[in-house]
């Protein structure tokens, strides 16, 4: 996947833009809102094959089983590799990071410093050490 020219931009806009959408499986949860940014950034829809295919959390854990865990399944979307030190990690890049919730999916911010994800309750931003695995794209 190759990033736009004007990704930066697109970036601040999606999480401007995205702020206030509630949670939804299948429309807006973790995975959905990364996947949906990097849609934005790269014209590459990394969750074509999930979209529509699942309505709550069971269903999403259907198919990260399915995959092999979270972790594979991202590698798999992405096309790409992890890896772990979060200090490598850049604008827009894909992260997973372990909450209270279990492993969840977000993307650095566009300040760099910091890790967009969709909770159960809305987008929030987190320190950017939380990362445990890191796509790079």
């Amino acid at each position: 996947m190759v990033r736009k020219q004007n990704w930066p931009l697109l970036l601040s806009r999606f999480l401007r833009e995205r702020r206030g959408t509630p949670f939804e499986w299948g429309r807006n949860d973790c995975l959905l809102f990364v996947a949906d940014a990097v849609l934005l950034l790269t014209g590459t829809d990394p969750a074509a094959s999930q979209r529509g295919t699942y309505h709550d959390a069971a269903g999403a854990e259907a198919i990260m089983a399915g995959a092999g865990g979270m972790v594979r399944f991202v590698t798999a979307q992405m096309g790409v590799e992890p890896h772990q030190n979060y200090r490598l990690a850049k604008r827009g890049d894909v992260v997973a990071m372990e909450l209270e919730a279990g492993l969840t999916a977000g993307f650095v911010d566009d300040t760099g410093t910091q890790i967009a994800a969709m909770t159960e309750l809305r987008v929030v931003r987190l320190p950017l050490k939380l990362a445990t695995f890191v796509w790079s794209y």
